[in-house]
């Protein structure tokens, strides 16, 4: 028996609520709720499925830099760097002990399982992979190509049906009366209705739109809308308070985790590889231009949120490119019907 709290998933908590009881823990000898070990084995196997073990012999041979006095990953360390599924309170041994007790034996011919003893690397990763780098080649293979080749019917373009189960996992409600912010470089105080998105006309390009689409840029806070508009010390500038009037579906890429590994089931290896491609796209979309010519660069971030508009979201959430506050978040919305300005102030950079 394992205790639940050993775990830190919303899948594996929703599991628990059906299948748990209470019983002693193995690993920590409390008595709490707890789940046999071979309820959770069918669960793990796919996840722990996406992982190849190989002696450390072959490692000079195949991993850059690998060399036979390594040890290696081991199936553990890997899967909670990957996926987060373990309680950040567990120890390496615990998290060991978890998979010892699932697989200690190995199904297939009852001898020991290589995943205790073997170091691992993921299907997607390392050797043994044909074309190993395959997510960090087909973004730069789309960027390319959506920059210079094909613009708006690309043959790398991203199956859209594929992209909304990826969505779907990133949801994120924004509730009724929600508070976002603002700024717009100004010599006096503006008033609300100054506050709103551009006109089209005026709509200049962006990370997330293209000139002439015109978004409604928000940010979480004032610290986060200040460094956004790139002001000097000394200028001014007006703080739009908004509020939202309406729930909001988002999707949120302020995070590249996977919510929960096994809600995919049997299809994991192939989000694994449309997730690492989201990865990339929240990188560039949380990064400044790398030219001087910003239409070019946000070609690409701006055609996922194409992709995530198509889907019927009503915005995106992600991490500002100017700050390493976690807290410090863009929310872009595709339309402003469901926000208004309430009020608005007037400060200086200091």
């Amino acid at each position: 028996m394992i205790s639940i709290y050993l775990f830190d998933d919303p899948f594996l908590e929703a599991f628990f609520n059906d299948n748990a009881r209470a019983g002693d823990c193995e690993i920590t000898g409390r008595h709490e709720l707890c789940i046999d070990e071979q309820l959770l084995r069918p669960i793990f196997d796919p996840v722990v499925n996406l992982y190849v073990t190989y002696h450390p012999q072959e490692a000079a041979a195949h991993l850059p830099g690998g060399s036979p006095s390594d040890s290696g990953a081991l199936v553990w360390e890997t899967i909670e760097n990957d996926f987060g599924i373990f309680s950040p309170n567990n120890d390496q041994e615990q998290n060991k002990a978890i998979i010892e007790m699932m697989y200690a034996v190995d199904t297939r011919d009852g001898s020991d399982c290589p995943y205790l003893h073997d170091p691992v690397y993921r299907f997607d990763n390392g050797f043994g992979f044909d074309g190993g780098d395959f997510q960090a080649k087909y973004w730069d293979a789309f960027k390319e190509e959506i920059k210079f080749g094909n613009r708006f019917f690309p043959d790398n373009e991203l199956d859209l049906n594929e992209m909304k189960e990826i969505f779907k996992f990133r949801e994120k409600p924004i509730v009724r009366g929600s508070v976002f912010y603002r700024a717009r470089s100004s010599p006096k105080k503006l008033d609300t209705g100054d506050m709103g998105a551009p006109p089209r006309h005026c709509a200049s390009v962006g990370r997330a739109n293209p000139k002439g689409i015109s978004y409604l840029y928000l940010g979480s806070n004032k610290a986060v809308c200040e460094k956004e508009i790139k002001l000097g010390s000394g200028q001014t500038y007006t703080l739009g308070k908004f509020q939202v009037n309406e729930p909001l579906q988002i999707v949120d890429l302020s995070n590249h985790y996977i919510v929960s590994p096994f809600y995919f089931d049997g299809r994991i290896k192939k989000y694994i590889e449309l997730i690492e491609i989201m990865k990339m796209y929240v990188k560039e979309l949380s990064s400044k231009a790398s030219s001087e010519d910003p239409y070019f660069d946000y070609l690409p971030t701006q055609y996922i949120c194409e992709l995530i508009k198509k889907a019927k979201y009503d915005g995106i959430l992600f991490k500002s490119s100017l700050t390493t506050e976690h807290a410090d978040l863009n929310l872009t919305l595709f339309s402003a019907d469901k926000v208004s300005c309430s009020e608005t102030t007037f400060h200086s950079v200091k």
